[in-house]
């Protein structure tokens, strides 16, 4: 007898594909009870009569079923004698699949079947510049996917002192979240006021990327110059202009770009962060950007390169 939803009482609902149901009126989803059928006898009914008429039965019901088992052994040692049935024998073998010439040619070497990936790599170039804003300590690194498949949210782990002398872990992640195998990405670290100036770097546990984090491919930048500031007093913040071309094939969107800025010696000495006059670009179209230098200099920087991201967007 159906009861309703077990929340509500409301006998109204809705059957799901799992057989369970959802109430129509409170959402409630619950499985029907199960209602098992009454043996006989039950319920109030009275039981048959027994007497002298039903063992007759009985005895009846015992004779015919050792002669129908009788029947049926002979019955089967016969057969067994005989040998098996030629209908059964011809329409049970299981075929044998013919193989064409086409398929048995195709032979796949074990050095051709695609390499197995392993688990994300990352590291740190050797290189680290550090420097100082103010009062606070910085250090840029640059992180390369040394692995063969893409990092999620590239990060890196500084262990440091701060200024009472205690020691403190820093995570600083790169501000792009997706880095394809072979490619690179600068990290900007920077600290409090009063960190003290020794740190050791190390890659924070590369994560790979799930199948639902989206994909950041690189733009080209063109025409890149060096804008000098309109202020006077601005001399050592110029700007870095130019546009970003999306050839990448995709739709980008969040489209970041990275200034590095290279001294007499080709070290790195200065970088920069900025973004496009368009935040989205289709595939194929073009965006100019301009943004300022010199927040993080150690050195006048005698040329430049941007490096340009955007999500894809799906």
């Amino acid at each position: 007898m159906a009861t309703g939803c077990p929340k509500c009482r409301f006998k109204g609902a809705n059957i799901l594909p799992d057989g369970s149901l959802r109430c129509a009126g409170c959402s409630h989803i619950y499985h029907p009870p199960i209602v098992y059928p009454e043996p006989p006898n039950s319920a109030g009914r009275s039981a048959a009569p027994t007497g002298g008429g039903s063992r007759k039965i009985v005895v009846l019901a015992v004779v015919a079923g050792m002669l129908i088992f009788g029947v049926v052994f002979v019955d089967a040692a016969s057969s067994k004698d005989a040998g098996p049935d030629p209908y059964y024998a011809e329409h049970t073998t299981s075929p044998v699949p013919e193989q064409s010439k086409e398929a048995s040619s195709l032979d796949v070497r074990d050095d051709e079947l695609p390499a197995a990936k392993g688990p994300p790599q990352g590291k740190i170039s050797p290189s680290v510049v550090s420097g100082r804003n103010g009062d606070r300590p910085w250090w840029l690194l640059k992180y390369i996917n040394s692995g063969d498949v893409p990092i999620s949210f590239p990060s890196i782990k500084g262990e440091l002192k701060n200024a009472a002398g205690e020691p403190i872990e820093h995570i600083a992640r790169a501000n792009i979240y997706w880095l394809p195998p072979g490619d690179y990405v600068w990290i900007l670290a920077m600290l409090p006021a009063g960190t003290q100036p020794d740190a050791s770097f190390s890659v924070e546990g590369p994560k790979a990327t799930s199948r639902y984090q989206v994909a950041w491919k690189r733009l080209d930048p063109e025409q890149v110059k060096v804008e000098p500031h309109p202020n006077s007093h601005m001399v050592n913040y110029p700007y870095l202009t130019g546009r970003v071309v999306n050839n990448s094939g995709s739709k980008l969107t969040s489209i970041r770009l990275q200034g590095i800025g290279y001294d007499v010696e080709d070290e790195v000495c200065s970088y920069a962060t900025g973004y496009a006059s368009e935040n989205a670009l289709q595939d194929g179209a073009v965006a100019d950007f301009k943004f300022g230098t010199g927040a993080w200099q150690i050195r006048q920087p005698v040329r430049w390169e941007v490096d340009a991201w955007g999500s894809v967007q799906k």
